[in-house]
């Protein structure tokens, strides 16, 4: 059974040194430090992920458009991927599966 999704509706641009995700809908009750969140910003056509919601220490681009986060430990905490419509066939749906 899939487990509740956080779907991220962006209300403003989000850019590798803006690290604030904003209007997010949870589909359940759960504890918000634990949630990952997916925001897609469709006129600077970005989409975020943001694993853990921790201060971030430096970025990297592992890949042209495709940025890393990390935090004080090394540790990858969000993904932005840059042109979003040129590498996926619809960046508003999304789907997400927990299997055992």
């Amino acid at each position: 059974m899939p487990l509740p999704v956080w779907i991220g509706q962006s209300t403003r641009g989000v850019t590798a040194h803006d690290h604030k995700v904003t209007g997010a809908i949870r589909r359940e009750p759960q504890s918000v430090e634990a949630l990952m969140k997916v925001t897609y910003d469709e006129q600077k056509d970005v989409l975020r992920i943001v694993f853990r919601d921790t201060p971030v220490q430096r970025s990297g681009e592992g890949e042209p458009g495709v940025i890393l986060d990390y935090d004080d430990a090394g540790q990858v905490v969000a993904l932005e991927l840059r042109d979003t419509s040129r590498r996926v066939d619809d960046p508003r749906k999304m789907e997400y599966t927990v299997t055992a």
